[in-house]
This record gives C-alpha cells, structure tokens and sequence, in this order.
C-alpha cells in the first residue's frame, strides 16, 4: 500500500534485505539516511523479516540493525536511527534502551529517536549524539497527552543542531503548546534528562561539566 502510495518506509519488508535498507534524501546538498528497527513486543510478536520471508526488522539482539545503520553511515552525511522500544506509559527507561542507544551512535547514528511508550522519556547524549528516548503520542488517539517533536537543523556534515517543540495532543488533534504550558513540559523533561541542558526555546544540548 505504501509502494502504491509513492511513501518510502524503513524498518520492514517483504525480506530481511528490504527491511534492514536505509531511506535516503537529498537536502541542500546533502544526504540524509533514516533507519528503523523494533525491540518493544513482550507478548505477541510482528513476524520477523527472514531471507525470503515479510516482516519487520528486530534489534532484540542489535547485530542486524548495527549492520544498518552502519551501511547508512558509509552513505550519507546525516544519520536517523528510530527505535521501537522501552515499556508502555511510563517514563522509566529499560536498560537496554541505554545500552542500544550507545551502540546505534557507535555504529554511525547523529541521533537516535524512540518511540512506543505512548509518554514523553528524557533525553541524553552518547559520544556527543543526540538521543530522545521517545516523544510520547504525537498523534495516535482521542486522548489529551503532552507530545512534542524534534526540529534538526543541519548546517554541515557533522554540524547539527536540535530543538524540542512542546505540543499536545487533545480531541484527535495536536498543536503547539501556549508559552506557559511548553515550559512547564520543558521542565519536566529536564527532570527525566540529566546531563542535558535543555533552553527555553527546546534547544538540547550537552550540559557541560563546570571548572
């Protein structure tokens, strides 16, 4: 259907070689590469992608999804690397959401974006890389939930920068959030995100350490 549709995906298939291929895009000269891969089921399981059979790609044991974003990295200038991981409505993170996170930007990801909690998670850095645990429900129910997304503004290879954007989802639809509201949401990511400085217009970046 999306084929049908003209939309790229990632991150599923019709075989293991479709799904681990990276999706790139020329912008102002330069190419970007997104990936994507799934660790989040407990219980019933999406079928796996295989040599000759449909699914989606798994990072339960992350070697396939290294070799991704490794290929991605050797081919573009800016890498993406999304993740459908952690557990459900709750902003306690899984262990192996920390431990993967590090490994995708050892491999070649600038950043790494997760999703699946269906609630906002913190942010950190590894080796200097962007990572957003997960950005909660940007548009998924009827629901009234705190959501945001990330504007990644790339200047050079190598040369990015990050801002949050605070909205809320409400009603079927989501929109910006009003000043007040944005920084109490702001505030609270700071809490779930130490070691990061988040500024009042969303910026993230590495705290520094004082001197």
């Amino acid at each position: 259907a999306l084929e049908q549709e003209g939309i790229p995906y990632i991150g599923a298939g019709r075989d293991l070689e479709q799904a681990m291929r990276p999706q790139y895009f020329i912008v102002n000269g330069m190419k970007l590469a997104f990936v994507a891969a799934t660790r989040a089921e407990k219980f019933i399981f999406t079928q796996e992608a295989g040599a000759t059979q449909p699914g989606v790609l798994r990072t339960y044991e992350p070697d396939l999804f290294l070799q991704a974003v490794t290929e991605a990295r050797k081919n573009s200038d800016f890498v993406a690397a999304y993740v459908h991981w952690g557990t459900e409505n709750t902003a306690v993170l899984e262990t192996a959401q920390r431990e993967q996170a590090r490994q995708y930007i050892e491999a070649g990801a600038d950043i790494v974006v997760g999703a699946h909690p269906h609630c906002l998670q913190g942010f950190a850095f590894e080796h200097g890389k962007h990572v957003a645990y997960s950005l909660g429900n940007f548009w998924f129910n009827m629901d009234t939930v705190e959501t945001g997304f990330l504007s990644v503004r790339i200047t050079a290879p190598g040369e990015y920068s990050v801002q949050f954007e605070p909205c809320i989802q409400h009603g079927g639809r989501t929109a910006l959030m009003e000043d007040a509201e944005g920084a109490a949401l702001l505030q609270y990511l700071r809490a779930l995100s130490p070691g990061v400085r988040i500024y009042a217009d969303g910026t993230l970046e590495l705290e520094q350490p004082e001197l």
